[in-house]
């Protein structure tokens, strides 16, 4: 077994090599020590397994030291060449390296257990220019999650997570690799949390199905019905703060806006659905309110069971919304149990629900949050849009798109530049949001000029208007403006042809 100060040499050695040397030239004494590590792992990881469940921390110590230099001698890997491609894949490939680290994986000392998990990360990041041996590697992960036990399984499952989720871009595991492999952990991990839903489990069974859904390519809807038994449980999914927001930003990504393509998968569909009534159902539960208690203009205040951050409020809202915009719009019921479900929670977290309108109320709520304000009134403009054709004036959340959109720019005090932003952000959807809701002015003129009277807003939109037009027009000639500004010029135009001071 190495001695600390072996090890200790090989760290600086490597550490001095790489800030100090292009050439990264390392002496045979530490060559040498690097071909003894895997070996040496083995025999402390095997004199730790002899000494639990409490081994000396003076042994754990000496773990984690080589655990630290293997890591290192990893990311040599990855920016240096120590050996000839042939040797780095063999010693990597050392099955005595291997069984030593799964072995530390499943101790019952967390600090082993979290750098074993960190270190068997780097190895296969290390490995992600030998795709055959990378291969391997995440074979043997997903053999091993598989013959965990119930009490190790999660823990087990933060290797396939953080694997997917590390490294860079191009390096990071194709989902499609791995995607039976991954299906059948996604159905283990539900029928676990099923039966033991502790927050440490949930919360692992979530990062897992995020790395999935997050990465650069699209899931299988069967990885949405290998996991929607648990997603659908939105009561459970709420209970603790950390697991709601892990919660919500997955959800958030499996449902897409109703103008994607993925939007017309039956699956997401369904699943949007089934969750919209989970939703519908959960929401009053998680907080204290009596019937007829969550409106505007008269309501109590009422206090949540489980506090929810205003992001988190501003999700559940989204989500909400989504759910309808993949749905049936036209079911005049869906709208209004949304409707419903989003004044409780904002009565929840409002200052004062009896002396502010729904509408008002909302935009104060998202006003710090740029991104997911303009998803609301995205979201609100497809669900009005589409409810058009059964409600004689679509007024979902009791304010038409009309009032949505002159309410924001009173609030930003008729400000172009604040709109020039967004539009050229990759951060929002502002544009999209402009464009459709133009075309929607088109469609209801009428409606609009109304509601521009009533606001004594019609010459202050006209100028901000041509304020905007004049500045994108200024920046699309030094080539400033990020994208081809035609369109979007030609529907500020039919805009103004609207918006005409009297």
């Amino acid at each position: 077994m190495l001695t600390v100060e072996k090890l200790e040499l090989l760290h600086s050695a490597i550490f001095e090599n790489i800030l100090e040397s292009n050439s990264f030239r390392l002496p045979d004494e530490v060559i040498n020590i690097i071909e003894k590590l895997p070996k040496s792992i083995a025999n402390v990881v095997a004199l730790v397994k002899s000494e639990q469940p409490h081994p000396s921390w003076n042994l754990i110590s000496l773990c984690l030291l080589h655990l630290s230099c293997l890591q290192n001698v990893c990311q040599s890997f990855s920016t240096q060449e120590i050996y000839k491609v042939q040797l780095r894949d063999k010693w990597l490939r050392s099955e005595i390296l291997i069984d030593a680290l799964f072995d530390l994986v499943l101790l019952k000392s967390l600090v082993l257990q979290n750098t074993a998990i960190v270190t068997i990360t780097k190895v296969v990041n290390a490995l992600s220019t030998a795709s055959h041996v990378y291969q391997e590697w995440v074979d043997k992960i997903c053999y091993f999650i598989s013959t965990c036990g119930d009490n190790e399984f999660f823990t087990a499952v933060e290797i396939m997570t953080k694997v997917l989720t590390s490294g860079q871009k191009e390096d990071k595991i194709p989902i499609s690799d791995v995607s039976t492999k991954l299906i059948q952990l996604t159905q283990k991990s539900s029928l676990l949390i099923q039966k033991d839903c502790t927050d440490v489990n949930f919360s692992a069974y979530l990062d897992l199905l995020h790395a999935i859904f997050a990465s650069n390519e699209i899931p299988e809807d069967t990885f949405i019905t290998s996991s929607e038994s648990v997603l659908l449980n939105f009561s459970n999914a709420c209970k603790h703060s950390v697991i709601t927001t892990k919660y919500l930003k997955l959800v958030k990504h499996i449902l897409p806006l109703s103008t994607n393509a993925r939007a017309r998968s039956s699956c997401v569909k369904k699943f949007a659905a089934e969750l919209f009534s989970a939703m519908v159902a959960g929401i009053p539960k998680s907080v204290q309110h009596k019937p007829g208690e969550h409106g505007f203009g008269g309501a109590k205040k009422v206090e949540a069971k489980q506090s929810c951050s205003s992001p988190d409020v501003m999700l559940m809202v989204n989500i909400l919304l989504k759910c309808i915009a993949l749905t049936d719009c036209g079911n005049s019921l869906v709208p209004e149990k949304a409707t419903i479900c989003i004044k409780i929670l904002l009565c929840a977290n409002s200052k004062n629900p009896q002396q502010s309108s729904l509408e008002n109320e909302l935009l104060e709520f998202y006003f710090e949050q740029d991104d997911l304000l303009i998803e609301f009134l995205l979201l609100h403009l497809l669900i009005s849009t589409s409810s058009a054709k059964t409600l004689e004036k679509p007024a979902f959340c009791g304010f038409s798109p009309h009032q949505a959109f002159l309410s924001l720019v009173q609030r930003l005090a008729f400000d172009n530049s604040i709109l020039l932003d967004w539009l050229t952000s990759e951060e929002t959807q502002f544009l999209l949001y402009f464009i459709k809701y133009i075309k929607y002015c088109h469609k209801t003129q009428n409606d609009l000029l109304a509601e521009c009277k009533r606001c004594n807003a019609t010459s202050s939109l006209n100028e901000m208007l041509i304020k905007l037009k004049k500045s994108i027009e200024r920046l699309s000639v030094t080539n400033l403006f990020p994208y081809s500004a035609k369109p979007l010029l030609r529907n500020i135009d039919l805009f103004l042809a609207i918006v005409k001071p009297v």
